[in-house]
């Protein structure tokens, strides 16, 4: 009966360890899951920063594209208008001189 005793006795402290390693390593696994998880949390949040930027970027890209387009529009016109205005000045003297000639 005490060999039966002692068997059972070392088996419930067997037992006692082999829980208690056990918890500890899923206490083990649970912080290293929180750690895991605040990374992915941060990385998340960089993307989304980062995506942010470069839509910021792409944003500042088109409207330097847009502003150059103007601008070209702006000067072709003008140039149109200041061609126009000078053949114009010249017509009228090429006439006018003919007018004086004849």
């Amino acid at each position: 009966m005490q060999q039966e005793n002692k068997i059972l006795r070392e088996n419930a402290e067997n037992n006692d360890k082999v829980v208690d390693k056990v918890n500890w390593e899923n206490m083990l696994l649970k912080k290293e899951n929180e750690q895991l998880n605040e990374i992915e949390s941060k990385n998340e949040t960089i993307n989304k920063e980062s995506n942010i930027k470069q839509k910021k970027k792409e944003n500042k890209l088109g409207l330097i594209i847009l502003c150059l387009s103007i601008l070209i529009c702006i000067v072709s016109v003008s140039y149109a208008i200041w061609t126009q205005f000078i053949q114009g000045k010249n017509i009228n003297k090429i006439t006018t001189a003919k007018l004086d000639i004849v």
